[in-house]
């Protein structure tokens, strides 16, 4: 799935931001009511920090994308509780499956969004996943139930974290 929020510089204008879109929006199912501590609460010296720059093997980031994230890390190091080298697991796995699932009604579901949001017109790159091949019904309840496997795996990992340093792509932006 394709998360999207905000961006700031400050904590606190995240937190501003995050109190107003938090939670379900009655719309999306996969949204879930998540409680917002305070920020103030939050102890710097108490966070455990996981970071990594390769998402086993998904993405291979750039050589100045695995610098950036290594000089956060280092400039953390000192101001929280632990930092680890640690990525959630299943990551690869997971993202290939999602696509399978995202793609399993042949784009049907791009041209829905797009006609809904009154245009016929498609970037290239999301154009080539309108392929008009279908998935069998048994398929995607398998690649559905796979997603599923790999979210609980996931979760019981962030179980040990609080933040997590990564690249949130492989490499900067054009």
């Amino acid at each position: 799935r394709t998360q999207l929020g905000p961006i700031a510089r400050r904590v606190e204008d995240l937190d501003l931001v995050l109190r107003i879109i938090m939670g379900s929006d009655l719309v999306d199912s996969h949204v879930a009511d998540v409680p917002l501590g305070a920020v103030d609460a939050v102890k710097l010296k108490d966070l455990r920090v996981a970071f990594y720059t390769d998402a086993q093997g998904y993405h291979q980031p750039s050589p100045e994308t695995v610098e950036m994230v290594t000089k956060v890390v280092r400039g953390l190091a000192d101001s929280v509780g632990t930092v680890t080298e640690s990525a959630p697991p299943a990551v690869a796995e997971g993202l290939a499956i999602m696509q399978k699932a995202r793609d399993a009604g042949g784009g049907s579901h791009i041209l829905r969004t797009a006609k809904r949001s009154g245009t016929d017109k498609l970037f290239p790159k999301v154009q080539e996943r309108v392929t008009g091949k279908m998935r069998p019904a048994s398929e995607f309840t398998f690649l559905i139930e796979e997603e599923d496997r790999i979210r609980k795996l996931q979760l019981g990992w962030f179980k040990d974290f609080d933040v997590i340093v990564c690249p949130v792509h492989a490499y900067a932006a054009p």
